[in-house]
C-alpha cells in the first residue's frame, strides 16, 4: 500500500518479552520456508487463508492457525491494533541474511497496509524502505509503503522475529496511523504518547478476520479506481500527453463505446483516509 511517508511509527508499544516468551515455545518443526523461498527467510502462519498453516495463499477467508490459539498475548496485541486482520505470520531472517530488495505489487497488498512488531531484534538490524532506513526496536510497532523498494538487513549471527500483519485498516486503525510519528519529524524520537499494553490473563479480546479479498469478477468501480490509480503511478514521472493514447485505449476496454477519458476520480493518499476502499 501507499502511504504518505515511507514509515509511520504508531502510538502503541508491547510486551517484547512476553511475545518472545510465546514465539519460542512454539517448536522449530513448525516453521516453514519463505512463500517467495528466499534464502534465510522463515515463517510461521498465525492467521491464514481457511486456518490452514500450511495454505500460504491470499485468496480465501482469513482464519487464525493453531498457533495463534496457542499465543495469547500475540492475540492481545493483534486485538490492540483496532482493525480488520488479514494473513499474519512470525517472520523470521536468519543471523547475517537480509530479507532481498523487493516490491509488494500483488493485487492482495495495493489496499493492504503490513504492520510490523519486533519481538526479537537488535541494533544491528536496518529496516530500509526507499530513501530511508530504521531501526525497529523490540516491541515497537510500525508500518511502511510497501509499494516502494524494500528490504531487511540483520547484521547479527542471530535471528530477527517480526510478528507481521496485513490489513486493510478501519476508522480506528487509520485514527492511530494519524498521530503516529515518521522518521525525520521534530518529535520522532521521543514517542511520548504511545500507549504500553501489558499482558491481562482475564481480558477478553475479539478479533474480526479478513473475509474477503480477491473478487470474482472486479467490480466496474473498483476496476475505474484503480486505472486512475495506476495513471497517477505512469503520470508522475512520464507525464499526462505522453500516456493519453493508452489512456484512451484502457478506457474503451474499461467501458466499450467510451471514446473520451475517464472522468477524474482523485484518490487521496491512503493516511489522508479514514478506512479501506
Amino acid at each position: 500500500m501507499e502511504l504518505d511517508a515511507e514509515f509511520v511509527r504508531l502510538p502503541l508499544r508491547f510486551d517484547s518479552r512476553r511475545l518472545a516468551a510465546e514465539i519460542t515455545a512454539i517448536p522449530e518443526s513448525d516453521w516453514r520456508k519463505h512463500p517467495q523461498g528466499h534464502a534465510g527467510n522463515s515463517a510461521l502462519p498465525l492467521v491464514a487463508a481457511g486456518g490452514d498453516p500450511l495454505n500460504d495463499d491470499v485468496r480465501g477467508p482469513m482464519l487464525p492457525t493453531p498457533h495463534l490459539q496457542r499465543c495469547p498475548y500475540v492475540y492481545q496485541v493483534l486485538a490492540a491494533l483496532k482493525t480488520v486482520i488479514g494473513r499474519t505470520r512470525l517472520m523470521r531472517i536468519e543471523g547475517n541474511g537480509e530479507a532481498t530488495l523487493h516490491t509488494d505489487i500483488n493485487y492482495y497488498w495495493v489496499n493492504r497496509t503490513r504492520v510490523h512488531i519486533p519481538v526479537i531484534t537488535y541494533p544491528e538490524v536496518d529496516f530500509i524502505c526507499g530513501q530511508t532506513t530504521v531501526n525497529m526496536p523490540a516491541g515497537e510497532c510500525w508500518i511502511f509503503d510497501t509499494w516502494r523498494q524494500h528490504n531487511v538487513l540483520n547484521r547479527r549471527p542471530e535471528p530477527r522475529i517480526h510478528l507481521v500483519c496485513d490489513t486493510v485498516g478501519t476508522v480506528d486503525f487509520w485514527k492511530l496511523v494519524g498521530r503516529g510519528d515518521r522518521p525525520g519529524a521534530p518529535a520522532f524520537a521521543q514517542h511520548t504518547q504511545a500507549e504500553m499494553l501489558a499482558f491481562a490473563p482475564s481480558r477478553v479480546d475479539s478479533l474480526t478476520y479478513e473475509g474477503v479479498n480477491f473478487p470474482v469478477v472486479m467490480t466496474q468501480g473498483e476496476q475505474q479506481a484503480l486505472i486512475e490509480w495506476l495513471f497517477d503511478q505512469i503520470e508522475r514521472p512520464i507525464g499526462t500527453a505522453e500516456v493519453s493514447d493508452v489512456r484512451l485505449k484502457v478506457t474503451a476496454f474499461q467501458q466499450p463505446g467510451v471514446r473520451s477519458g475517464l472522468s477524474s476520480v482523485p484518490r487521496q493518499r491512503v493516511l489522508q483516509r479514514t478506512g479501506p476502499h
